[in-house]
């Protein structure tokens, strides 16, 4: 038996071919009709037999691609996006211990689901603002809730059509990070080159211009080689990155700070009328694209300081007393959260552990400790799940069979057999809070002396904190260092997953072993495609070609275009949510590519 076998009829006339050659049969219609129903029997046997190889097989290949894959590769994903705050002091730093918490609704939960969201990383905020922004044609006005409203239309000046004005209300800062975007355009990539690639000037100076936001000096450098290899690090990097192109810092040195109601040259093209909407000092900063934008997108232009980027993670603690029973701590999740990555564990004294990749029995570390995903409990709830679901199945395919005892005690019982599974049944199916996670364990080898440990961890809740739109308004959990009117989510949440499905793990096995996690070749691309959208794509091609530099001084320069091939699913992908994927496995490909090319990520129908 092989793959070639795929159904009963193949069976049943590969045997009938056999039996004509052996027994000189030419019409194996005039065969006995007891010999025709051995064959119909064998056929259907042999075909289930078949059938449950290749699924053995297949589970076989998953428990071992499960063990195998590494847990960076196989963890949930956080959703993410971009957030506005503003502090009620002059400078406020925010860290990924500052937690902002909004309620989702929620079909599956009547209360609705807590999502809790934290800085990507450490983010210093200032007290200030943009107040105006002003294109070639016109003047809009921001308020406290980010919402950007038309004062004014003017008649546009051809000399000024390549720049933007933005009005500040800031007083003492050295440097300043700016978060843009063209809102509700899909093909921006161009028109964030050109704001990312501009001259800025203040009162015709040239501020010194970066791309990204502020850098994290609070940052601790990786100390072992295990934590490159944590997932949170993994996500932070990955976030960043996605975002990077729509953040620019400036220098902003003392002298260059200095406040007027408008710049003189506004005079130029604007009435009295129109200049007497601006009533207080601000600082004016131009931005000369140096490349014409079109009019309708320079309307949906956004801008903003003060916003950074956010990942759905909460950060949670455990206290437990180690009495040397057991060095394995299992680690809860609650419904709608996965397990994400153990920020730090300390003993009473304050002495920290370190992590290692696995506990070796024989030559056991003392302050060290490994992560162990399930396989460490005799059955979880996901287990106990299917085992129920199994036994409802067995009991009613067996049901005839016992009841042909015929008495009427065994009857009885078994009526109220089946009352009990339809209880069981309707109990399994109103479980819609069922927490398919699996849990996860520390194992931990004890310093002495060592009464508590404290765990401190992060969770996620993967794709329930993804859909949150724009405008959205957060809650500090506690505190009161940020104005509470001010927190505003700036951009869609998108990129939250659970862990990967036992059928994926195959792929991310393929991907680790043949890639390491670096990406070169042609091969690795198409790995890599396959890990992220499998469940999406039914194939993937590559081939070279040529795209505008993102330097305005060059022309054309290489590139290395990736073609994916859309599966026909029940539910399509819309438009929208592709563009959005697209940009993000761009992004990773990008942080893990050692092309000296460009990447570009296009789909096709199949």
């Amino acid at each position: 038996m092989n793959k070639q076998i795929q159904t009963k009829e193949d069976i049943k006339s590969r045997i009938l071919r056999h039996i004509s050659a052996i027994w000189g049969v030419k019409n194996t219609d005039s065969l006995d009709p007891l010999v025709r129903m051995l064959i119909e029997a064998l056929s259907g046997e042999m075909q289930k037999t078949n059938q449950e190889i290749i699924e053995f097989e297949k589970r076989i290949l998953e428990k071992i691609s499960f063990v195998m894959t590494p847990s960076l590769l196989s963890a949930p994903h956080c959703a993410h996006g971009i957030m506005h705050a503003a502090p009620t002091e002059t400078t406020q730093y925010i860290t990924p211990a500052t937690s902002f918490i909004i309620k989702k609704k929620s079909l599956e939960q009547d209360a609705g689901i807590d999502l809790f969201f934290t800085p990507c990383s450490k983010t210093r905020l200032i007290n200030g603002s943009v107040k105006y922004i002003i294109t070639a044609n016109s003047v809009f006005e921001y308020d406290m809730n980010m919402q950007k409203s038309v004062l004014s239309n003017h008649i546009e000046n051809t000399s000024e059509k390549y720049k933007i004005w933005i009005g500040l209300q800031i007083d003492k800062v050295q440097t300043l990070s700016f978060y843009f975007d063209f809102l509700n355009n899909e093909d921006k990539n161009f028109s964030l080159l050109a704001i990312k690639n501009a001259e800025w000037k203040v009162s015709d100076n040239v501020l010194n211009v970066e791309g990204g936001y502020e850098p994290d000096h609070g940052r601790k450098p990786i100390q072992n080689i295990f934590e490159g290899n944590d997932p949170m690090y993994m996500i932070e990097k990955e976030v960043s990155n996605f975002y990077a192109k729509q953040f620019v810092t400036i220098s902003f040195p003392e002298e260059l700070r200095t406040k007027s109601l408008f710049p003189p040259i506004f005079d130029e093209y604007f009435s009295k009328s129109e200049t007497s909407i601006f009533k207080e000092d601000l600082v004016w900063i131009s931005i000369n694209t140096q490349v014409p934008l079109d009019e309708k997108l320079l309307n949906t232009f956004f801008v903003s300081i003060n916003s950074f980027p956010v990942l759905n993670r909460s950060q949670k603690e455990s206290i437990l007393r180690f009495k040397g029973i057991s060095n394995l701590i299992p680690i809860r999740t609650e419904n709608f959260e996965y397990f994400l990555s153990v920020k730090d564990i300390k003993d009473s004294d304050g002495r920290e552990f370190k992590q290692i990749a696995f506990s070796d029995q024989e030559n056991i570390q003392k302050g060290t400790y490994s992560i162990r995903k399930g396989g460490t409990e005799k059955m979880d709830p996901r287990s106990a799940k299917e085992y129920l679901n199994n036994l409802v199945e067995l009991v009613r395919d067996e049901y005839a069979t016992f009841s042909g005892f015929g008495q009427d005690t065994v009857g009885t019982l078994l009526k109220d057999l089946d009352k009990i599974l339809v209880q069981i049944t309707q109990r399994i199916k109103q479980n819609k809070n069922f927490n398919s996670d699996i849990t996860s364990y520390v194992s931990l080898d004890t310093m002495e002396h060592s009464e508590s440990v404290f765990l401190n961890y992060w969770t996620t809740n993967g794709p329930h904190a993804n859909g949150l739109f724009a405008g959205s308004k957060f809650k500090l959990t506690k505190g009161s260092e940020i104005n509470k009117d001010s927190m505003v989510l700036l951009s869609k949440t998108l990129g939250g997953k659970k862990d990967l499905e036992p059928s994926r793990h195959i792929e991310a096995f393929k991907y680790a072993m043949l890639t390491h996690d670096r990406l070169i070749t042609a091969e690795d691309l198409k790995a890599f495609c396959f890990y992220e959208l499998g469940e999406k794509i039914d194939k993937v091609e590559i081939q070279k070609t040529y795209v505008t530099s993102d330097n305005i001084k060059e022309g054309l320069v290489k590139c290395v275009e990736i073609i994916l091939t859309k599966k026909n699913e029940k539910s399509p992908t819309s438009d929208l949510e592709w563009n959005g994927l697209l940009s993000e496995v761009q992004a990773k490909m990008e942080l893990r590519s050692a092309l000296n090319m460009r990447l570009k990520l296009t789909v096709k129908q199949h």
